[in-house]
């Protein structure tokens, strides 16, 4: 897992980006299901 944050404190804009080595599907499933994103 990698991760990156870029911060802009001028725009008041944060970028989270995490990428994983898992099966596309298996990320969307465990990012968008609430049993799953509670323990995100």
């Amino acid at each position: 897992m990698k991760n990156a944050v870029t911060t802009n404190v001028a725009d008041k804009e944060i970028t989270l980006v995490r990428t994983f080595e898992a099966p596309r599907e298996l990320v969307f499933e465990a990012f968008t299901n609430s049993v799953h994103l509670s323990r995100w």
